[in-house]
């Protein structure tokens, strides 16, 4: 859970709080009455969840690109080719797949 989300939460009931530091327990969970966002709770956690799944997932396709050697060559004056492409599209079938 980012920070955006914990702000969200602040927003919502109105009341700042600081849920990173050593004071916040659950005494402070019951005094700020967030039972009662529950809804709002569960819906910005699994957001985080499926936005840290896809930040890893970009990670991870910035990873493969930033070492992908692309061998070109001269095919006539001024204009190129790719020699092979095989690992290209694979690497961008995969890259697909795990976007969508």
């Amino acid at each position: 859970v980012r920070e955006r989300h914990f702000n969200l939460i602040i927003k919502e009931i109105n009341h700042p709080f600081d849920p990173r530091s050593d004071a916040f327990n659950l005494q402070q969970v019951v005094d700020l009455q967030l039972v009662q966002h529950a809804d709002l709770i569960a819906r910005l956690a699994d957001d985080a969840k499926k936005e840290a799944k896809i930040e890893d997932g970009l990670a991870d396709i910035q990873k493969v690109w930033s070492t992908m050697t692309i061998d070109v060559r001269e095919y006539k004056a001024g204009t190129y080719t790719l020699r092979s492409t095989e690992e290209l599209y694979q690497a961008l079938e995969e890259n697909i797949l795990a976007l969508s």
